[in-house]
């Protein structure tokens, strides 16, 4: 049976392009971590119509693999990369296959049960065990010379620890949703597990430089406040990193992320073009994000069992809108959920779905998605 979209759909169309010589291609793609998809609970909710022999790493890991290959990306931005995995695998594997070298920080790992009462207070960053996952930053030394890493372990802790005035006051709204019982404090405390990987990378044709960042949010439904506070946390995170860090005019800026918010809710306004007035005008207009792939209607990042959603993004823009050298040459497709499903319908797996198709049968992960993400993938030109 021909794998008429994930072979042929995305990856002949992304093969068949040819980039020019001033242009790079960007991959954006959330993995799903092993140490999330083989929990019972997993298994049970969000991944129920799936077959556990999919689930398996051992037959997910081989299909992501020829993934990140065949889209023939020179910057992947990863996300939910099992630290394992990083290790012992994906990092020698893209190495010794497609030339990659990466960069990785883990997620810190924030206990807190329903019964916390108060949001102690912040410790220094060395003595917070690690989560078994977090984000990777691959790219093509041959293509980028890596200038400089950047990791911020915290966004939210960064900012209570920070004597920056704008800080200051997001640290008070923070604190003002725990204690005010806004927001659970649990949920509350489970933010400040969420940080960010930033890359300034320098061109080896052009001798340009921006910077790639790379960030996974808070996915609790019950956290959009505490998405907002991140969004702008990150927002002057990069701000900040593209003006101390630049040689004349401030840098451009790729944010390749999984912001678990969807176009047009308020932390993704807040993330693209600040902080806005109840009237809806800016606070500060320093920097504007345009989105570099378009998710049109029928289109969603992510599909499981009575959920979907356009939860992942690929960024780009400069302070000051001073933005004079990326450029979008060509973002490519996503399918649609209607491709997906007729895909499913199509092929006759080993494993059946679990559920049938109007329960969510069909959705991510399957034989064919080892995700329950789909990929961004576009194509820069430095001008």
């Amino acid at each position: 049976m021909t794998k008429r979209i994930l072979l042929c759909f995305r990856i002949t169309e992304v093969t068949e392009r040819r980039k020019s010589s001033n242009e790079f291609r960007l991959v954006c793609y959330n993995l799903l971590a092993n140490m999330y998809s083989r929990t019972e609970f997993a298994r049970k909710v969000f991944f129920r119509h799936c077959p556990a022999p999919y689930l398996d790493y051992n037959y997910r890991y081989p299909l992501i693999h020829r993934e990140l290959l065949a889209y023939q990306g020179d910057i992947l931005c990863l996300q939910e990369v099992d630290t394992a995995h990083f290790q012992q695998r994906l990092t020698h594997f893209l190495r010794e296959a497609g030339g990659y070298e990466g960069c990785f920080i883990s997620k810190i790992l924030i206990r807190a049960s329903d019964e916390i009462q108060a949001l102690p207070p912040v410790q220094p960053i060395e003595t917070y065990t690690r989560k078994d996952e977090g984000v990777a930053i691959f790219y093509k030394p041959d293509r980028f010379r890596l200038i400089k890493e950047f990791k911020l372990d915290s966004l939210i802790m960064s900012a209570e620890t920070s004597g920056d005035p704008f800080l200051k006051e997001i640290t008070a709204k923070y604190h003002h949703l725990a204690e005010s019982g806004e927001v659970a404090m649990y949920l509350c405390m489970r933010a400040r597990a969420h940080g960010a990987l930033v890359c300034l990378f320098e061109c080896s044709r052009t001798g340009h430089r921006f910077l790639c960042a790379n960030t996974h949010l808070y996915f609790h439904p019950q956290a959009n406040a505490l998405k907002n506070i991140q969004c702008l946390i990150l927002r002057n995170y990069l701000l900040k990193l593209a003006e101390d860090n630049a040689d004349g005019k401030p840098l451009p800026i790729i944010l390749a992320a999984d912001l678990n918010t969807s176009p047009g809710s308020q932390p993704y306004k807040n993330l693209v073009a600040g902080s806005v007035n109840e009237d809806g005008s800016q606070q500060e207009s320093g920097l504007i994000f345009k989105a570099a792939v378009p998710l049109p209607e029928g289109v969603f990042t992510n599909m499981v069992p009575g959920f979907k959603a356009n939860l992942d993004a690929v960024l780009y823009g400069a302070p000051k809108n001073n933005n004079e050298i990326l450029k979008v040459a060509h973002a490519f497709s996503v399918p649609t959920e209607s491709e997906v499903f007729a895909e499913g319908r199509g092929l006759i797996p080993k494993y059946p779905p679990i559920l049938p198709e109007e329960e969510g049968g069909l959705t991510l992960p399957n034989s064919q998605f080892p995700s329950d993400h789909l990929p961004l993938i576009v194509d820069f030109a430095v001008e």
